[in-house]
């Protein structure tokens, strides 16, 4: 059906049906590791951050917002290939992205948006996910508690830990 990566359709349903920005951080963040580990400028890095960006954006974190659009949007600038890879072709996507940028820089709050997918057989297969997840395609539904609270709920004591670790690096230099 696609040529596309199991865990990206994950995103794309988690992005469009749930709305779910942390699951589709989480999702993408894991197939990252496997097949670009530390490739910082990958455009798998640039979909993570957008996730990201609309996740504080809708907990009105806007310096979190701020950081995570602007730099997705550099990253997608340099990415433009591998965008049209996935199916997000630069001519629309970089628009997309910037209009989020004006959005989230302007604090004007979250609302719903939807990705510029162009290949109909990749929309289809989303879409199939969406319903196999019972999740409503492009939902515009508030969303729940656990869902806007989601990173409250994560064991991150590694991630506190490789944190300390970096700054006491940086200290001891």
């Amino acid at each position: 059906m696609t040529n596309y990566p199991t865990e990206y359709i994950e995103f794309l349903a988690e992005f469009h049906g749930s709305r779910d920005y942390f699951e589709c951080h989480e999702v993408l963040e894991e197939y990252w590791k496997e097949v670009e580990p530390g490739k910082k400028d990958s455009v798998w890095v640039s979909l993570i951050q957008l996730a990201v960006a609309l996740y504080h954006e809708r907990r009105h974190n806007w310096n979190g917002a701020k950081k995570m659009i602007n730099q997705a949007y550099l990253i997608a600038t340099r990415q433009e290939e591998e965008l049209k890879r996935l199916s997000l072709h630069s001519e629309d996507f970089l628009p997309f992205a910037q209009m989020l940028r004006e959005r989230i820089n302007k604090e004007e709050g979250y609302y719903p948006v939807n990705l510029p997918i162009h290949d109909k057989n990749l929309l289809k297969a989303v879409q199939e996910k969406c319903l196999e997840k019972n999740y409503t395609w492009q939902n515009t539904s508030p969303v729940s508690i656990d869902i806007l609270d989601r990173h409250k709920l994560r064991d991150r004591s590694e991630v506190i830990a490789a944190r300390n670790a970096s700054l006491q690096n940086k200290t001891t230099r």
